[in-house]
């Protein structure tokens, strides 16, 4: 078979896996994923790919995830192994939630080194517990997505992620949205204005290091609208006036609380 021919056939192959394994996904674990793949088709298409991600690609669209695995362990570049990895991951959390088997799914989203990634996971097992009636778990599931580590991780991106999971998750679990949505607040407030600065000018990264950003961002309006929580928004207005006056040593989150 021609070259270019089975390129093109492994791109497509690609195109439909992705389709099949995100139906379904929160937007913003849609637009991650669709970014790897992305990434991933324009190393197949520069430097023509390899046999071992013709095997993930084939295996994964069989959901023989063994398979997968053993294809990703022939891979040569670091970077491609990690990258198939967590897409297998991804994959796997998905599989064992259609089937109802949350502690599997969640034992393996725990694998997930992308924290981002792996708090709108646990929180979407969260929410399959609560449909599953089991409250307790979905309590447990939010306080360890609260307790994810931020260290490694933009805070922009975070404070995303905490949003996000807040509005998903206003409608059966009120109290843990409200704690994620105050944390969003406190992360966004504390984002310091010299990290904005170093994105400003560049197309490839958003203005995610700036305060003043969310400020009508898509994200902060549904937690609210979620959560009803208009003095919240507020705060943040508030915050960034000050800073910017420079008469504020901290700012408050909703609860009375202050982030420095």
């Amino acid at each position: 078979m021609p070259l270019l021919l089975s390129l093109e056939l492994l791109t497509e192959a690609l195109d439909e896996t992705a389709k099949r394994l995100s139906a379904g996904l929160p937007k913003q674990l849609l637009d991650a994923i669709q970014v790897q793949v992305a990434a991933v088709k324009g190393a197949i298409g520069k430097n023509g790919g390899d046999g071992s991600e013709a095997e993930i690609i084939s295996s994964m669209a069989r959901g023989d995830f063994e398979a997968v695995q053993e294809a990703i362990d022939k891979l040569k570049d670091e970077k491609k192994r990690l990258s198939w990895g967590e897409l297998l991951l991804k994959a796997r959390v998905k599989t064992h939630l259609s089937r109802g088997e949350l502690f599997e799914a969640l034992s393996i989203a725990r694998k997930m080194r992308d924290g981002t990634q792996k708090m709108l996971l646990m929180a979407e097992i969260a929410k399959v517990a609560h449909e599953k009636r089991e409250p307790d778990l979905s309590t447990a599931i939010l306080y360890e997505v609260r307790k994810t580590s931020a260290d490694a991780l933009p805070k922009g991106i975070y404070a995303v992620a905490l949003l996000t999971i807040a509005a998903e998750t206003a409608h059966f679990a009120p109290t843990e949205a409200m704690l994620m949505l105050q944390d969003g607040v406190t992360t966004i407030n504390s984002l310091a204005d010299a990290d904005a600065k170093e994105q400003k000018g560049s197309r490839s990264k958003p203005i995610l290091n700036d305060s003043s950003s969310f400020a009508d961002s898509a994200e902060l309006m549904r937690a609210f609208s979620a959560l009803g929580g208009e003095g919240l928004g507020e705060d943040i207005v508030d915050c960034k006036q000050a800073g910017e006056q420079g008469g504020a040593d901290g700012c408050a989150t909703g609860d009375g609380r202050e982030s420095s």
